[in-house]
This record gives structure tokens, sequence and C-alpha cells, in this order.
């Protein structure tokens, strides 16, 4: 799963960034996370994430990808704990 900023936001000088997260198939299956469900939570966490960030609503969202909260199935788990993150660009 691939995410990409291509630098069209005003005074964003960052230019093309790309984030790619990976999940730990073996994770998921270990704490019996069905994919799609990591999958429509994952969006759920990046889009509270990114909103945080536009909005500057909290001092802590400069905090790694890796450390984003993800609810799944009623239980919070750390994104890096079950996903690859890398970032490009």
């Amino acid at each position: 799963m691939g995410f990409e900023n291509d630098g069209d936001d005003e005074g964003d000088d960052l230019g093309e960034i790309e984030v790619s997260i990976d999940p730990r198939d073996e994770k998921l299956d270990e704490l019996g996370i069905d994919r799609d469900a990591f999958e429509e939570a994952l969006l759920d966490a990046l889009d509270t994430y990114n909103d945080a960030l536009d909005n500057d609503v909290d001092d802590d969202v400069t905090k790694p990808l890796e450390d984003v909260p993800i609810l799944i199935g009623g239980k919070t788990y750390r994104l890096g704990d079950l996903a690859d993150i890398s970032i490009d660009g």
C-alpha cells in the first residue's frame, strides 16, 4: 500500500514523497486480524493523523508513523507492530 504527496498543497516544499506500508501478514495472522479489517483501520488511522497534521491540532502528531495508533476490533495496536513502513523522497 503506498501513499504519495504530490507537492500540490499550498506552502508545501516537500516535493514528492512516497510512503509504503506493507502489512506483516504473519503478525496479522498471529493476532487473528483480517487483512481487510487492517486496511480499513489503517485508512481511518491515517485520516486522523493527516487531519491533525493539517490542522496543527496536537503537538504529538510529529511522532513517527510507526507509533500511530490503529484501532482494530476494539483493540489499539501500534502501526509499526503490524506493518513495515518505508518513506522515500
